[in-house]
């Protein structure tokens, strides 16, 4: 039984299906590759499940690995940076260095993503819990953890803006209304669009409140802020 596999790095090659793979298939990152594998100028190698090209696995995954990890061209950087955070290696399989800055980024990111309130980075507790686990970590009080939200938010939208600017297709804008408990008006704002490797993206990129009455003239006045911004 054959097939033909299209190879990015071959010319000239045959590839048949070898049925019967030998190798152990316990690591996370065969499930991004075809179950067979072909042989290649009588080299077993495994096809990659987006771009087809075909690898070496003789002695280990580690080709596998980066190949998603680093090379494959049909793979955007969402996709690519949740496979990296799934094969992470343990701290006792690497020579781990604690680095204070990282983890206070990492904290902020949590913090966001979340929906913590600063003030409980103060529990005593979370210090309790953290010195635990790295007694050089030094804990944040709020008011730098607000600090460092906003400074992530900016650097952010810079990183936004950036990528609007090298956008070869256009931007959609959808707006919302919402009305919080207290019966005051907000806009949120949501760019979509498509990205260079052609994916689908959206972005809030603005949430803002509207005065009242919500006429359409305060409902357009709102918007145009979001826009120069």
């Amino acid at each position: 039984m054959s097939r033909n596999v299209s190879d990015s790095l071959g010319i000239g090659e045959s590839a048949d299906v070898l049925l019967q793979t030998p190798l152990s298939r316990r690591a996370k990152v065969w499930k991004y590759y075809d179950p067979d594998l072909v042989e290649v100028d009588n080299v077993p190698k495994v096809v990659c499940k987006y771009c087809s090209m075909k690898l070496a696995c003789k002695y280990g995954t580690s080709s596998l690995r980066n190949h998603i990890g680093e090379s494959c061209p049909k793979i955007d950087d969402d996709f690519r940076n949740r496979f990296l955070a799934t094969i992470k290696k343990k701290p006792s399989d690497v020579g781990f260095v604690f680095d204070p800055q990282i983890s206070r980024q990492l904290m902020i990111k949590y913090c966001i993503h979340a929906k913590v309130a600063f003030r409980k980075f103060e529990d005593p507790y979370f210090e309790e819990w953290m010195d635990s686990m790295q007694p050089t970590f030094k804990v944040i009080q709020r008011h730098t953890v607000r600090n460092d939200c906003v400074d992530t938010y900016e650097q952010m939208k810079d990183q936004l803006r950036i990528e609007f600017e090298s956008l070869d297709s256009r931007v959609c804008l959808t707006s919302d209304m919402w009305t919080s408990v207290q019966e005051l008006g907000y806009m949120c704002v949501t760019a979509h669009y498509i990205d260079g490797n052609f994916n689908l993206k959206k972005k809030v990129i603005s949430f803002k409140k509207v005065k009242y009455p919500h006429t359409s003239a305060a409902v357009e006045e709102t918007l145009c802020k979001c826009l120069n911004e």
